[in-house]
């Protein structure tokens, strides 16, 4: 049974939060989300019984009900995002605690705000790459083998 974990990719506003969890969903799925802004998805891997789920809601007023919707629907790993402010890294916490959850919290890598284009697109793919590796390693973790 996997344990179950919450990975929040923090970063202040407009830092390529949502664009790194668009690139992880392509690098989980082969495709990207058909919405264009903030999505809410849960991926299908034969590894997790119910489910990867991913929120790129990451706004103070807006992560706690897409969080709620993917405990709900039983998720064992959720992708969120979240701004570094407290009221959001607090909603993280508050719903990983309630519902047994753990939290595995990580800083977005980017740039500052006048970095260039090409950048800001490797930073988003390190994120995404990086966010991959830890669900690779929470499966992995879990998987038994038997030598015979």
């Amino acid at each position: 049974m996997i344990d179950k974990t919450i990975i929040c990719l923090s970063a202040r506003a407009n830092s390529g939060k949502t664009t790194s969890i668009r690139e992880l969903f392509f690098r989980l799925t082969g495709h990207y989300p058909e919405s264009t802004g903030d999505f809410l998805s849960i991926v299908q891997d034969k590894n997790v019984e119910h489910g990867i789920g991913i929120s790129s809601v990451g706004d103070s007023w807006g992560n706690r009900e897409p969080i709620e919707k993917l405990i709900d629907a039983g998720c064992e790993i959720i992708v969120c995002a979240s701004r570094t402010s407290k009221d959001t890294v607090n909603t993280v916490y508050e719903l990983a605690s309630k519902n047994q959850y753990k939290v595995v919290q990580i800083s977005a890598l980017h740039g500052e705000q006048n970095d260039t284009i090409e950048n800001y697109n490797l930073y988003c793919c390190k994120n995404a790459e990086a966010i991959e590796q830890l669900i690779r390693n929470i499966i992995r973790n879990q998987l038994k083998t038997i030598e015979l």
